[in-house]
């Protein structure tokens, strides 16, 4: 009985230590992980709401064929009065008409005649559009972000977003299908700005609030020129090795037309295109025809830049899962990222497209700003 009370009055003793121990303040242990600094970023954008626009926008296109047509009466209107004019259209109009399309059709590049099929697969393109580019993530200014109120509320910084390239299915058919290894073009915002009807990719801010692992974006405006990027693919298609040696649209497809040798087609032995109306004879020199030919050409291509002029604005939202892999305090990942908000693009004085757009999104750290 003694050993008993012996050993029971030692376990007494042990609990009232370890509950004055457990008394004591105990040193306070912090962990703090850090969202701040710099990420590769990449976006995958699904921009269905816009599919359509570039069609619809260049629908009024006059093609390089009927600009010429328009051009070779708009000079026996000036030479020879309205009257005349208008009994050489009537008289001889559909004659001219085809022999003009006849010669293009078989003289020219296929796309010359079939422009708007082309336009038709850029629409389609850039029903999904990847960005890549950086997100440079850092505190607000002034802000205190260990302050209490904070600290309940999540952290808030700032966040600049710069593109450094896009890209889009060469077979949007493909990706749709649900094909794993479809092509893709990859174009870098250097070459964008750098084109002859240059794309300029503005950079965008946003705050940012995290809170635990959650990263919240805050409402922010993207904007680009959609109508001018639809414009480099279309060209890049078209002839891809001649805009690789920095020769102008308007010079390919002058080059294409061959205006030369459509004047030599229309004009006779005397290198004259007439007709004999209301008593007068109507004649058109060769140098007059080659002259109209390549200003109707060059206001053709104008004509087409202008309707590929559509700039675009986004206001986007979303959020994201941060990840510190390594457990070292930093976070290095930035995933599940969603993004969503509506986009508005004026078409012209009587139209504009409006609709949502949505897009995935990841980052990954590469530096910071320490």
């Amino acid at each position: 009985m003694k050993k008993i009370g012996k050993y029971i009055g030692r376990a007494v003793l042990v609990s009232a230590a370890l509950s004055m121990v457990s008394c004591l303040p105990m040193e306070a242990r912090e962990h703090t992980t850090t969202v701040e600094g710099t990420y590769d970023f990449s976006a995958r954008y699904d921009m269905s709401v816009a599919a359509g626009a570039l069609q619809s926008s260049a629908g009024s296109w006059i093609a390089p064929d009927e600009a010429i047509v328009n051009s070779i009466m708009g000079l026996v209107k000036t030479g020879f009065g309205a009257d005349v004019a208008a009994a050489v259209a009537s008289n001889y109009g559909s004659t001219l008409r085809r022999d003009v399309r006849g010669y293009m059709s078989s003289s020219s590049p296929s796309w010359v005649m079939g422009l708007s099929s082309q336009v038709g697969l850029v629409d389609e393109q850039l029903k999904t559009v990847d960005i890549r580019g950086s997100w440079h993530i850092a505190a607000i200014a002034g802000q205190d972000s260990m302050d209490e109120e904070q600290t309940e509320l999540g952290t808030e910084y700032e966040v600049t977003q710069m593109w450094s390239g896009i890209s889009v299915f060469k077979n949007p058919a493909c990706r749709a299908g649900g094909g794993l290894l479809c092509e893709q073009f990859h174009i870098s915002t250097d070459t964008l700005l750098d084109s002859e009807y240059p794309v300029e990719i503005v950079s965008s801010r946003a705050r940012v609030r995290t809170t635990g692992e959650n990263l919240n974006v805050a409402a922010h405006d993207i904007e680009l020129n959609y109508g001018r990027l639809g414009l480099y693919l279309l060209v890049n298609q078209l002839f891809p090795d001649k805009s690789a040696e920095k020769v102008g649209a308007r010079d390919i497809a002058l080059a294409a037309v061959n205006c030369r040798g459509l004047a030599g087609r229309l004009t006779g032995k005397d290198d004259v295109l007439g007709w004999e109306v209301l008593g007068v004879r109507v004649g058109l020199s060769l140098s007059d025809l080659v002259g109209s030919c390549e200003d109707s050409v060059f206001g053709s291509v104008n004509g087409l830049v202008d309707k590929f002029n559509l700039p675009l604005q986004m206001n986007l939202s979303g959020n994201a899962r941060m990840i510190d892999s390594a457990r070292e305090g930093k976070i290095d990942r930035i995933d599940q990222g969603r993004m969503s908000g509506a986009m508005t693009m004026p078409m012209g004085r009587a139209e504009t497209r409006q609709g949502s757009v949505h897009g995935d999104f990841t980052a990954f750290r590469v530096g910071s700003f320490e």
